[in-house]
């Protein structure tokens, strides 16, 4: 069968692989061809943990998910100014109770755990439960 696929390359997306390789930096991939039966096209979307800065403060995106800092996940005061590199070191953990993505992000302050936004905020109604997109620098 022949097709004619083109995939778009998300913008926040630095390295696209198609079966494992690496492409081209192209906004576009095309993988027209001719496939048989069963046959599977496999793209995957490297995620990189980034840093937006303005006003005064940092907020990070993990490709295309927005991270936020929960009182709830974590025993740091989530107020305090964060200071870090703008290319931070990280490590992405396994993910809990229905999060999308858990990291650890290295600060000069010790570590910063951030999750995806969306998973964030579920115990509001808790007295003090804070969430957080923008963090003070």
């Amino acid at each position: 069968c022949d097709l004619n696929i083109r995939i778009r390359k998300p913008g926040w997306c630095k390295e696209m692989l198609v079966n494992g390789s690496a492409v081209s930096d192209a906004p576009y991939y095309d993988a027209a061809g001719h496939y048989k039966a069963g046959e599977k096209i496999v793209f995957e979307w490297k995620r990189t943990l980034k840093t937006q800065q303005i006003n005064g403060k940092i907020a990070f995106t993990y490709g295309e998910l927005v991270l936020a800092a929960d009182s709830a996940k974590t025993e740091k005061d989530i107020a305090l100014p964060v200071h870090v590199s703008e290319n931070p070191a990280y490590k992405v953990l396994k993910p809990e109770k229905g999060e999308l993505v858990r990291i650890e992000c290295q600060t000069d302050d010790g570590t910063l755990l951030l999750t995806d936004y969306q998973s964030c905020g579920k115990n509001w109604t808790q007295e003090n439960n804070v969430i957080s997109v923008w963090l003070n620098m």
